[in-house]
């Protein structure tokens, strides 16, 4: 059984018994009267002035709670009230709704109680909130990821990209790492970095049979055909293998001092690699040459092959770590909120703000679909709706007429017999 049928079933019950009450108060009236005119008593004349009131309240409370309803007795004059005056009543009941039980300052004191950064951290810690909104980010990550068309994004793209490739002036950048090379402490690091480099060149034999041969044509121009210049040589012992083992030792010392960043060799090549970086610094013709290796290399550059290679690279390599990552920091921000009072005070004066503009925004629709839902009901599904609601206390109002109009008749018939001494 509905609650509407259970309030229509009380308000019966309550009904008849009014209706009862009435009808034993009528009854009672007659007979105690009929006793009362048949040489009776005080206490029959008592009986009498109280059933007799007690109809006669019983009667009028009925008439009154019938009038609100309907036409009792058919008497229309001032009766059927609820129909008579429909768009008086509803229109006062939608301005007491709109205007006074949901009002905009009633709704907004009543949030302004609430803390709903408490309510999130509830949700997200007790009622597994934490995990339902990751299934979310989640499910949104891996769409975007799994979902992106490499060929559609960089149509898009590709001219905006290629136009702002073509911008970028490689001059500056160029001279800016020039000049980053050309400090003391730059130089030093490339000598020293390439002299390393030198030495197992030098000692390479195909070198070392170079250096041979180079020793043996400038000895043997130098001698000619001068025997004191040989003889200067054999005395000496300074044979083309002891001259090539002089040359290393002294190759291995100018080595030595590169590293060390020391010596009159280092020093004369670090002037030369200064000026020759000063040099290019001032060369035009790098800075075209290089300007136009860039434009030639973004006209030929494939940008939707490398997309879609950088996209599937992504997905089959890179997207396990990029989500655990997005779990991390959606966890870290999770715990920074509920650590945080001045972000859970941010969040909850954002909250209000919103619905207080959405209040104020969208108010106007309660006394709307109060006026909408109150015009699609006819005359007597309202007053079938409202009599179910207040019947059966009116019910109850008319049994309390019959009991209240007894105890005033039999009051005043007290009253006057001890006034006057006899019974009316």
């Amino acid at each position: 059984m509905g609650f509407m049928e259970m309030l229509s079933e009380k308000s019966h019950d309550n009904k008849y018994k009014a209706t009862a009450v009435l009808c034993i108060c009528a009854i009672l009236a007659v007979v105690t009267s009929i006793w009362d005119s048949h040489g009776g008593n005080f206490f029959s004349g008592l009986l009498s002035r109280g059933f007799i009131a007690a109809t006669i309240g019983g009667l009028a409370d009925w008439f009154a709670v019938t009038a609100i309803f309907k036409k009792p007795l058919g008497i229309g004059w001032r009766t059927d009230i609820l129909r008579r005056n429909r768009p008086r009543i509803m229109g006062a009941l939608r301005d007491f709704i709109a205007g006074d039980l949901l009002s905009r300052q009633n709704i907004m004191r009543t949030l302004d109680k609430e803390d709903f950064s408490a309510m999130l951290i509830t949700y997200l810690d007790e009622r597994g909130g934490r995990e339902k909104a990751w299934a979310i980010v989640d499910v949104l990550l891996s769409k975007t990821v799994h979902g992106v068309d490499a060929d559609k994004l960089m149509g898009r793209l590709e001219k905006p990209l290629r136009d702002a490739l073509h911008k970028i002036d490689l001059a500056p950048i160029v001279k800016k790492g020039l000049d980053g090379i050309n400090c003391d402490d730059s130089r030093k690091i490339i000598i020293q970095a390439l002299s390393p480099l030198v030495r197992p060149m030098i000692m390479d034999d195909d070198v070392q049979s170079i250096i041979m041969a180079h020793i043996k044509n400038a000895r043997e121009s130098y001698e000619g055909e001068n025997s004191m210049r040989q003889a200067m040589f054999d005395y000496l012992d300074l044979s083309d293998e002891k001259l090539l083992e002089i040359a290393d030792e002294h190759i291995n010392e100018w080595l030595i001092n590169l590293e060390n960043g020391e010596g009159e060799i280092y020093g004369k090549i670090d002037g030369a690699i200064h000026e020759q970086i000063a040099s290019m610094e001032e060369n035009t013709a790098i800075y075209g040459a290089l300007e136009k290796w860039k434009n030639e290399r973004i006209d030929n550059l494939d940008m939707r092959a490398l997309a879609r290679e950088r996209i599937q690279d992504i997905i089959a390599h890179d997207y396990a770590s990029w989500r655990n990552e997005a779990r991390r920091i959606f966890d870290a921000y999770i715990d920074d909120f509920k650590n945080s009072d001045e972000r859970r005070l941010k969040f909850d004066r954002w909250i209000k703000s919103f619905l207080d503009r959405l209040v104020d925004e969208h108010h106007d629709i309660i006394p709307r679909t109060i006026d909408e839902y109150l015009n699609k009901m006819s005359d007597d599904e309202i007053i079938e709706f409202a009599q179910s609601k207040v019947d059966n206390d009116l019910q109850i109002i008319r049994i309390n007429g019959s009991i209240v109009g007894a105890l005033v008749g039999m009051a005043l018939y007290v009253l006057i017999f001890a006034i006057e001494g006899v019974p009316l």
